[in-house]
C-alpha cells in the first residue's frame, strides 16, 4: 500500500501558491524457469508416469493512495492550487523457458539453448499463471474563501499501465514419448481500479474548483 498526500492552503491579502506531487509506482513482479532449464517430475507410484504438478506463478495485490487538497482564503485576492499525479507501471509476469533480463525485458530460448520439461519424468500438470490485481485510490479537494476573490484548485490524475504475462517460450519442450505430460495451462489475467480515496466517498470534492480524471488503458478493460 503507497499513501501520498499533497495540501497547500494560503491565507493573504495577496498570494499564489503551488504544491505538485509525482508518485510513480513500478513494483515489477516475476517468476520463470528460464531458458536451458531443466525441470522433471517424480514418480512416486513407479507406474511410469509423472505425480503432482508443475506451476510457475506471478501474483500482484496492490493499492495506492493518494490525496490532494488546495485552498485559498484573503482579503483581497488569493489562489492556491494543488496537483497530483499517480501512475502504476507495475508488471507481472509467469514465464517458462523465458526470463526477465536486468533491463526488465523478456529474453525467450533458443534451438541450441531451450527448456526441458518432463524429459525423464512427466508431470500431471503443467501451469503458468500471471495475476494482477491494482487498485488506485484518488481525492481531490478544493476550497476558497476571500472577501474581494479567492480560488483553490486541486487535480489529480490516476493512470494504471503496465504488463500482465503469461509465456511459454521459444523451442521449449515438455514431455517426451514415455514420460508425457497431462495438462498445460497459459493463463493471465489482469484488473486495474481508480476508487475514492476511502470507500463511499466521493473522488472530487470542490468549494471553488477540484477535478479528477481517471485513466485506464483499453487492454485492461
Amino acid at each position: 500500500v503507497v499513501t501520498g498526500r499533497n495540501g497547500l492552503a494560503r491565507a493573504e491579502a495577496a498570494g499564489i501558491g503551488l504544491g505538485i506531487a509525482v508518485v510513480t509506482i513500478d513494483s515489477d513482479v516475476s517468476a520463470f524457469a528460464a531458458q536451458g532449464t531443466t525441470i522433471d517430475g517424480i514418480d512416486a507410484d513407479a507406474d511410469g508416469h509423472g505425480d503432482g504438478d508443475l506451476k510457475i506463478v506471478a501474483a500482484l495485490d496492490s493499492e495506492s493512495k493518494t490525496l490532494g487538497f488546495a485552498g485559498a482564503a484573503g482579503g483581497f485576492i488569493g489562489l492556491g492550487s494543488a496537483v497530483s499525479v499517480v501512475t502504476d507501471t507495475s508488471d507481472v509476469r509467469a514465464l517458462l523457458g523465458a526470463r526477465v533480463n536486468g533491463s526488465g525485458a523478456v529474453e525467450q530460448g533458443t534451438s541450441g539453448s531451450h527448456a526441458h520439461v518432463g524429459d525423464s519424468v512427466g508431470f500431471a500438470n503443467v501451469t503458468v499463471s500471471a495475476e494482477s490485481v491494482r487498485t488506485l485510490r484518488v481525492a481531490t479537494g478544493a476550497g476558497g474563501i476571500s472577501l474581494g476573490a479567492g480560488l483553490g484548485i486541486a487535480v489529480t490524475v490516476a493512470k494504471i499501465s503496465g504488463a500482465t504475462d503469461a509465456l511459454i517460450g521459444n523451442c521449449a519442450s515438455i514431455g517426451t514419448d514415455g514420460h508425457e505430460v497431462g495438462n498445460v495451462t497459459v493463463e493471465a489475467s489482469g484488473e486495474a481500479y481508480v476508487k475514492p480515496y476511502k470507500d463511499g466517498d466521493p473522488m472530487g470534492i470542490a468549494l471553488a474548483g477540484g477535478s479528477t480524471k481517471p485513466s485506464v488503458p483499453n487492454d485492461l478493460l
